[in-house]
């Protein structure tokens, strides 16, 4: 089962350091990353959920201060 989420962040030093250490911390592998920047910092990040929320890694992400919005783009035989 694969989350992956679209993060738009402020691109500040150690935003994307941040982000990743809370996916890792939370349990929640990371199976791909990629990024591109600009005036924000866009993220695609591939995740394996496990037995884990999706809405539970969104909020956590949500929650730190660079990070300006989380979209789940696609659930793959999870559950949102």
């Amino acid at each position: 089962m694969y989350l992956t989420l679209d993060i738009a962040m402020r691109p500040i030093e150690g935003a994307l350091v941040r982000a990743l250490s809370l996916v890792e911390r939370r349990g929640y592998p990371v199976r791909r990353v990629t990024s591109s920047t600009g005036d924000v910092l866009k993220l695609e990040l591939e995740v394996e959920l496990g037995t884990r929320s999706a809405e539970h890694l969104v909020r956590k992400l949500e929650g730190l201060e660079d990070v300006c919005k989380v979209d789940v783009v696609r659930n793959v035989g999870g559950r949102a």
